[in-house]
C-alpha cells in the first residue's frame, strides 16, 4: 500500500500471515472486527477490510440504510 497515511486493516478472523506481514509496515495496524473501536477508526486515515469483515460489522451494528 503506497498511501502514505496510517492504514487500519480489519480482519473478520485471525489471519497470522496478514498480521505478520503488516508488522513490517510502520503505518499499518491490523485489528479483528470483534475488537473494533472508535479510537482506532479515528486514528487511521484509511480502513481496509474484506467483504466478510463488512458483513460482520453490519450484523453487529446494522446497515446504514
Amino acid at each position: 500500500l503506497s498511501v502514505g497515511s496510517p492504514v487500519l486493516v480489519l480482519l473478520p478472523e485471525a489471519d497470522t500471515s496478514v498480521e505478520r506481514s503488516a508488522r513490517n509496515l510502520a503505518e499499518v495496524k491490523t485489528l479483528r472486527v470483534s475488537c473494533l473501536n472508535v479510537r482506532d477508526l479515528l486514528s487511521h486515515e484509511y480502513v481496509l477490510m474484506p467483504r466478510d469483515a463488512v458483513a460482520q460489522i453490519e450484523s453487529w451494528l446494522g446497515t446504514l440504510e
